[in-house]
């Protein structure tokens, strides 16, 4: 036991003595430059001075999208043939499908019996147009009430104009007698003295008083003045009254129009259901001939397009590109609406982008984009905005926006479908020098960096900086390229 115990203590100082021995070492060779801070190499980062670009702007992500046109015969056939597939390169003149000649003739033929039967069906609609049916032959006595109802408008405009004159006439009046009150007044103030009272009987002169109408002293003047206004009034209750009288008057013209207006509407209502129901009695003749020329337009239409057919039962591509999409198969019958497929040109490549709801607003149609795609990461490709949806992603959580970016192919062999990144340029500077935001530091209100001498000695160099993009800034002075700035820690 005691060997043991022997041998473990010396294996302990043997470690302690190796530790210790080597701190001593470490020690020595970090203060071995007489102490100096500037040459602790291991504890120094490096960051060089180079030339290059410098850019802020937003972030965005997409696929590459190519949009088709499409392909498809100039009415509905049967498909004898379809003769590519999703895909497929095709040149302008290439064969997309071929239709049923067997088909088309058939359709044809119905067409033709079906433009017989439209013909007929418009000659027979003229021909009840012009023998009357939609015509009732009355006007449903239309005539008979604008004559009674304008009678009765006749005689009440009579009586609103008779009122009318008496209240021109009153308010003539009114007129004058404000004129000679007017007169009296002007009198009244330019009499140097008071002027003599006139003689008016005890029992006349006392009914006057006490009407109101008469003071003590009266002259001449202030008596007529108290009569015309008397008479003044007494108009004007009378205006009050014919102005009354006038108002209920042109409301009864009023009643009678409404009361006509209502009466000729019930009529032409009956009159339109009579030539509604004379329409339905003569076999939809009443708007039968507009839609029959309708209908011969139409079968006409289908008639021509299927000759055309015939002449050509080959559809073929009408440009240059790759097959996008095929929408039927050999047997299928197509429509209008649905192409029987698309190609698209390699020319119509774009980016279709989605970008966050707070960078939206930096964007404009013309903006230059940089791209980053997947299937060439090492290469940068220029663009440009041709359109920014002003709708958001339908579902799209955070909310985002759809951007259209034309892009530059420079003969690279780009795919739809491919992905790739994308900066928005807002702000960018070429070819200047160009240092890390990690190496330049604020000293004293001032910008400052950290070089060797030719001694391997740390000193620090003002700069001066211009444009940055938050991670690298512009150089304006203070370093040339090539240079390396020493950070410390």
């Amino acid at each position: 036991m005691g060997k043991k115990k022997s041998k473990k203590k010396i294996i302990i100082t043997i470690s302690v003595f190796i530790g210790i021995t080597m701190a001593v070492v470490y020690c020595a060779a970090l203060f071995a430059g007489n102490g100096k801070k500037e040459d602790y190499d291991a504890l120094l980062r490096e960051y060089p001075v180079s030339r290059g670009d410098i850019t802020a702007g937003v972030d965005g992500a997409g696929t590459l999208v190519l949009e088709g046109a499409p392909q498809n015969f100039n009415t509905a056939v049967k498909l004898e043939e379809i003769c590519v597939k999703q895909g497929d390169s095709v040149k302008k003149g290439d064969m997309i499908a071929k239709a049923s000649k067997t088909d088309a003739e058939q359709q044809l033929h119905d067409l033709r019996i079906e433009l017989q039967k439209a013909e007929i069906a418009l000659e027979n609609a003229k021909n009840d147009k012009k023998a009357g049916l939609l015509d009732s032959g009355t006007d449903g006595g239309a005539a008979a009430v604008r004559s009674e109802y304008d009678a009765q408008k006749t005689e009440a405009q009579t009586d609103a104009n008779a009122i009318a004159s008496g209240i021109s006439a009153m308010e003539a009046r009114v007129g004058e007698i404000d004129e000679r009150l007017a007169g009296i007044d002007a009198l009244l103030e330019g009499l140097p003295t008071p002027m003599a009272s006139v003689s008016i009987e005890e029992t006349e002169q006392a009914t006057l008083e006490t009407a109101g109408f008469l003071p003590v002293g009266i002259s001449e003047l202030e008596l007529e003045k108290a009569a015309l206004l008397e008479e003044r009034t007494d108009i004007g209750e009378k205006l009050t009254a014919e102005y009354g009288m006038l108002s209920a008057a042109n409301t009864a013209i009023g009643q009678i129009e409404n009361a006509k207006k209502q009466k000729l509407d019930e009529i032409n209502k009956q009159n339109s259901i009579n030539k509604q129901r004379k329409a339905i009695e003569g076999e939809g003749l009443s708007n039968g001939i507009e839609s029959a020329q309708i209908e011969v337009d139409e079968v006409t239409r289908k008639i021509t397009q299927t000759e055309q057919l015939l002449k050509n039962l080959i559809l073929i591509a009408d440009r240059d590109g790759f097959v996008l999409g095929v929408n039927y198969t050999a047997g299928s019958i197509t429509t209008e609406d649905q192409p029987v497929a698309s190609v698209g040109e390699m020319g119509g490549l774009y980016a279709r982008l989605q970008v966050g709801q707070s960078d939206i607003v930096d964007i404009q149609e013309g903006q230059a984009v940089e791209l980053n795609f997947d299937a060439f990461p090492e290469m940068t490709i220029e663009g440009k905005v041709i359109k920014k949806m002003p709708v958001p992603i339908k579902d799209s959580n955070p909310v985002m926006y759809g951007v259209d970016v034309a892009v530059n192919l420079d003969g690279l062999e780009l795919l739809p479908g491919m992905t790739c990144s994308a900066q928005f340029i807002i702000k960018q500077v070429k070819d200047v020098l160009m240092l890390s935001n990690k190496a330049i530091q604020m000293v004293g209100g001032k910008q400052v960096v950290l070089l060797k001498d030719e001694t391997e000695t740390l000193y620090s160099q003002h700069v001066k900086t211009g444009f940055s993009d938050g991670k690298f800034s512009e150089i304006l002075s203070g370093l040339d390229d090539g240079q390396i700035v020493y950070v410390e820690g």
